[in-house]
């Protein structure tokens, strides 16, 4: 690509704040945010900080806590300032995604003058799965865990170039610490080994079940690093739940779901349910539109698209058991947290978009890679960049759609209602966003329409 690096990092940079302008200015949403404004102290002191780590409220997120608590203490949870936060992780992100890419081109034999990190960087800074993420104040989540998880991708791929003791720290620290941000996180340690076994690999060697014993012999401490990372999370985890009253709430109500013990289907159902989420999350990550915030129920016959994604995905990388089977593998392994969301209905919606944010940071490299394989060579690399070309002009112009949509409280709480006419959530919203209208005929039949909980009469609690 005859445009120099340090351009490319620029219209990068220019490429996410212009495209997330718009959400400077939007309001405060009222699913989360609301109550996120109202729960940190002004006067936040080092205890208080030190507190996130020691206490568990539910999500066990201390380190996207401590933001939100300087935040606090810093601008008064001003929503610009918030909103200016996401808008810059997800820049950071995108470099971090090209830096990481270049290092992966080097290692598949791609000469840099292909552009290959430009593309990937400038279809993760455009695709539309990230608005979410990025214009929700409280999805801030997604993208801390991601500046960390690209982090120590980064230091993995300097210690399999040179194993270094200080390298093998920083790369755990950073897991650690995007373990902090989201504990979905945790997931990483399956992209880790993959990645650490194919780098690793030397050339020429067999991909036989005795080299790759031979191989983990020989690298064992980066795998007993990463093992031991996962172990003091969890330890650190636990014991912020001895201290707090009601325990780890959300590590329990995982164990019910999965025992049996809190659920009405049977594990048929459950099956079923992993293979429907996976079909549905095969088909979002490769197709996104269209976007929804609200996602409540998906067809049945993404258990069909389920079988076959998994049946391929396997086939795929059974065959090639290389970089790029490691990177697609990858994007699987991480985006696998979601289906304990769609199986255990641990959220108010059982399916997200928010959760593709973290696996496309191996799934963009991956497609990028492979249309390199087999068309890069074509009308020397034209075509290649002709269809990068269209994939992020199409991406750009939904992504600026719908952050406007985010920017306007009204049409966003409308959209919702559209998608999900049903979600009592929804439909308070819009009933609220009518009211403030004057449109309030319509506002109170949609007020008529929310299912009431049941009263429970004095004296009769426990009986």
């Amino acid at each position: 690509m005859s445009i120099s690096k340090s351009y490319q990092l620029i219209i990068l940079c220019v490429a996410v704040l212009t495209v997330y302008y718009s959400a400077l200015f939007a309001p405060i949403c009222v699913i989360d945010d609301n109550r996120l404004i109202f729960f940190y102290p002004t006067e936040a002191t080092l205890s208080d900080l030190v507190s996130l780590f020691i206490s568990n409220a539910g999500y066990y997120r201390p380190l996207l806590a401590a933001t939100f608590m300087l935040d606090n203490y810093l601008w008064m949870m001003h929503e610009s300032f918030l909103h200016l936060e996401n808008v810059l992780l997800h820049g950071a992100n995108t470099l971090l995604l090209y830096a990481v890419t270049e290092r992966l081109a080097r290692r598949a034999g791609i000469a840099p003058a292909t552009g290959i990190p430009f593309m990937v960087a400038l279809l993760f800074a455009l695709h539309p799965l990230a608005t979410e993420s990025v214009d929700w104040i409280s999805g801030r989540t997604d993208p801390l865990a991601c500046l960390f998880l690209l982090l120590s991708v980064k230091f993995l791929l300097d210690w399999c170039e040179k194993p270094a003791t200080a390298r093998l720290i920083w790369m755990q620290l950073c897991f650690l610490l995007a373990c902090l941000s989201k504990e979905t996180a945790v997931f990483f340690i399956g992209p880790a080994v993959l990645l650490a076994l194919v780098l690793r690999k030397r050339d020429g060697a067999a991909n036989t079940l005795r080299s790759l014993l031979a191989s983990i012999r020989t690298d064992w401490t980066i795998y007993a690093a990463f093992v031991a990372t996962t172990i003091a999370y969890f330890a650190l985890r636990a014991y912020s739940a001895s201290v707090t009253a009601g325990g780890d709430r959300g590590m329990s109500k995982l164990a019910k779901y999965a025992t049996g013990e809190k659920t009405d289907s049977l594990w048929f159902d459950k099956v079923m349910e992993v293979f429907r989420s996976i079909g549905f999350y095969s088909k979002k990550i490769v197709i996104p539109w269209p976007l929804n915030f609200n996602i409540v129920g998906v067809s049945d016959w993404y258990v069909l698209l389920g079988i076959l994604s998994l049946a391929l995905l396997c086939r795929f990388c059974w065959q090639r058991r290389d970089l790029l089977a490691a990177l697609l593998l990858s994007a699987f392994l991480v985006a696998s947290s979601a289906l304990l969301v769609s199986v255990g209905r641990l959220a108010w919606t059982p399916y997200a978009e928010r959760y593709l944010y973290i696996p496309l940071i191996f799934f963009i490299p991956a497609s990028v890679l492979w249309l390199h394989e087999k068309i890069g060579t074509l009308r020397d690399g034209q075509l290649l960049r002709v269809i990068i070309i269209l994939l992020c002009g199409a991406s750009l112009i939904t992504t600026v759609q719908r952050n406007l949509v985010w920017m306007d409280g009204a049409a966003f709480y409308e959209c919702n209602y559209r998608q999900a006419p049903n979600l009592p959530i929804t439909m308070k919203n819009y009933a609220t966003t009518l009211r403030q209208q004057g449109r309030m005929e319509e506002a109170q039949e949609i007020m008529k329409r929310i299912p009431r909980k049941p009263r429970v009469e004095k004296g009769s609690a426990g009986k």
